[in-house]
């Protein structure tokens, strides 16, 4: 998945898949305020993106956190701000996996954070405003909310590849195919609905 680290690298990990009540939003909206206090204007937006975003999604016990800012060059200078709020930089991921309407990895690029806290996993990406990543996050998630069907259907894959996968990355590697083939569909259903950032 898009949020979650590609290959063999790990960042914040959780169990499998589990039960449908646990507080995630709630949870984001608490380390989204830590966030922004920290980062003050440096960010232009902050939001809870991933499956523990989606209600009644399976997820596992890691929360999702995008921000978005003007210049990710100039994003080096979250580094201390986010380490003061417990959150630490995760240089051996840099980009997410290209999709087919940009397929320039440059395009992708991103700079991901891990929260330093054992007992809550956090993946906090920082990506281009309006950029495709960040874009993406924010599609992905609101059409999942949106279509019953294309929740149940990720839902059922992600059981099965939790189920035959061993580690973060290759569960993360099994799922890209996925995303692949239902990106007409998340493009046909933007098309339908005009969804644009913040109106999903």
């Amino acid at each position: 998945m898009l949020m979650e680290p590609p290959g063999g690298a790990r960042a914040a990990t959780g169990a499998g898949p589990t039960g449908l009540d646990r507080p995630w939003d709630v949870q984001a909206e608490h380390l989204l305020a830590r966030i922004r206090r920290a980062v003050g204007e440096q960010v232009e937006t902050a939001d809870h993106i991933g499956s523990t975003a989606v209600p009644g999604l399976v997820a596992k016990d890691v929360i999702d956190l995008q921000l978005g800012v003007v210049d990710l060059d100039a994003a080096v200078d979250l580094d201390e701000p986010l380490r003061t709020a417990g959150f630490i930089r995760h240089t051996a991921i840099e980009r997410d996996v290209p999709k087919p309407h940009a397929p320039e990895p440059a395009q992708w690029r991103k700079r991901l954070y891990t929260n330093a806290d054992p007992g809550r996993p956090v993946n906090l990406h920082v990506r281009h405003v309006g950029g495709p990543g960040w874009r993406y996050a924010l599609a992905f998630r609101d059409w999942l909310r949106a279509d019953g069907e294309a929740r149940a259907e990720y839902a059922d894959l992600k059981r099965r590849t939790v189920a035959g996968t061993a580690t973060t990355g290759e569960y993360a590697q099994a799922k890209e195919p996925w995303f692949t083939a239902a990106w007409p569909r998340l493009q046909a259903w933007i098309g339908k609905t005009g969804w644009h950032p913040g109106h999903g």
